[in-house]
This record gives structure tokens, C-alpha cells and sequence, in this order.
């Protein structure tokens, strides 16, 4: 699964792969370098499920690939209605991606660059976080497909300053 980007480990996703965690609580922040390449069909970074109801589907997701050629950030409320925001594919191409949950809006940013907000309603915290795969019906799927250099995990949600600070260091850590 290893391979290289300008001599530093990354690693390769080629679907049916994942990492499972246990979490418990919610994830404010996330930022992750990237470079997905999967097309075609639902191919979702990272997903995790609510903890106080029991939802068929992820009450937590970032898709890098839809059906319809956009990519989506969603978080699902305490009632199960979820609040997506989509963005352009940014596909066989290394971007920081990353995104926040506050207490009423989530945000999306693409190499530290706010792209878009929305807001949500009252959530609860999120359990079974799972890298590269997403729940659905109580099983995994949706399989992401790309390379993965680094990503970090908030469990608050960061300024937009210090999101910039951790995408600048991602950038020259990895000369991009």
C-alpha cells in the first residue's frame, strides 16, 4: 500500500481498504492531503455513524466522487435530515482538503481556501469512524479510491487561520 510523493510515504487506496476506529464524540475539524482518483460511483474518504440514533446511513461523510460529478461534505442532524455541501471533483490531482463542523454550520475548504458554509441544525456526536469506507445499513461501502498522504482529526473545530497554518505546512512538508 505504500508509495511516494516527492520521496516522503503516502499511502495508496485501491478500494475494498480501510481503517476502523472506534471514536466517540465528534470530529471538528478535518484536514487531509489527497489525491483521490476513484470515478464513477460514491468513493467516500471517511464516514462515521451517530451515536443516539441508530441511522442506515452515515451520520458523518466526505465524498471525494458522486454519480454526479461533484464531491460532498455532509453531516447529518440529530432528526437524520442531512446538510451537504458539493463542490467541484478535483480528481488525480493533490489538493488539501478539509472541512469543520461548529455549532451551526459546516464549511468546506479546498488548500485552505473557504469554498462554501451551510447550515445545520442540532447534531449529536458521531461513533465507528472509518477512513476509507462509509456506513450504510450497518455495513461498509462506498469505498474510497486514491492516494492519501496525511490527514489530522479536531475534535473542536479550528479557526480559519489555523486550518491555513496546518495547509501550509502540508504544502511544504510535501513540496507542493
Amino acid at each position: 500500500m505504500a508509495e511516494k510523493l516527492n520521496g516522503l510515504p503516502i499511502l495508496s487506496f485501491p478500494g475494498n481498504c480501510y481503517f476502523n476506529h472506534p471514536y466517540s464524540g465528534e470530529l471538528g475539524t478535518w484536514v487531509a492531503l489527497i489525491r483521490p482518483s476513484g470515478i464513477g460511483n460514491y468513493c467516500v474518504l471517511f464516514g462515521a455513524k451517530g451515536d443516539s440514533r441508530q441511522l442506515p446511513y452515515a451520520a458523518y461523510y466526505v465524498s471525494t466522487c458522486q454519480p454526479n460529478g461533484k464531491c460532498g461534505f455532509e453531516r447529518t442532524d440529530y432528526n437524520g435530515n442531512p446538510v451537504t455541501i458539493n463542490y467541484p471533483m478535483r480528481l488525480d490531482e493533490w489538493n488539501v482538503w478539509s472541512g469543520k463542523v461548529e455549532s451551526s454550520f459546516i464549511s468546506y475548504f479546498l488548500n485552505g481556501y473557504l469554498i462554501a458554509k451551510a447550515e445545520i441544525l442540532s447534531f449529536s456526536g458521531i461513533n465507528n469512524a472509518v477512513l476509507g469506507a462509509s456506513w450504510y445499513n450497518n455495513s461498509l461501502g462506498n469505498y474510497w479510491v486514491g492516494e492519501f498522504a496525511e490527514m489530522a482529526i479536531y475534535s473542536q473545530p479550528l479557526t480559519n487561520k489555523q486550518i491555513g497554518s496546518i495547509v501550509t505546512y502540508l504544502r511544504r512538508k510535501y513540496s507542493l
